[in-house]
């Protein structure tokens, strides 16, 4: 049995920031449906504008971090414009993610980032019958 997708609600602007390419972390509070029961290694994922649209990308979980704090967290991934591509600096995205997220960036929370990996199909590929002749 396949396993069951993991599902992401985001607003307007991370699921842009996602569809353009800019944005490839998701990061939550580690509870819910987001712990590492359910945040794993190549698990299928839907993130979608909101509930209710249509509008929606598909791809796996690829890497994923833990950190005690939300400043932790910020600091120990590679590229914080993975995460929130408008911060200029590092302590802006950790502020930007703190005012989303309703956490005080030094509170001992767990936080549970992961790399969404889109589905990508096969782009630019066309399938020909082959020619007959010597090419040289």
């Amino acid at each position: 049995m396949a396993e069951k997708r993991l599902f992401v609600p985001l607003c307007s602007d991370p699921f842009k920031w996602f569809k353009s390419g800019k944005k490839t972390w998701e990061l939550r509070r580690m509870r819910g449906q987001f712990t590492l029961k359910t945040v794993t290694y190549g698990r299928p994922v839907e993130l979608r504008r909101g509930y209710s649209t249509p509008d929606s990308l598909f791809g796996t979980v690829g890497a994923i971090l833990i950190e005690s704090s939300l400043r932790n967290w910020f600091h120990s991934i590679h590229d914080f414009k993975v995460v929130i591509p408008i911060a200029e600096t590092v302590y802006d995205a950790i502020e930007i993610a703190s005012e989303i997220m309703n956490v005080d960036p030094d509170e001992d929370v767990a936080m549970l980032g992961f790399q969404f990996v889109p589905n990508r199909a096969l782009s630019g590929v066309v399938k020909r019958k082959p020619t007959s002749g010597i090419i040289s």
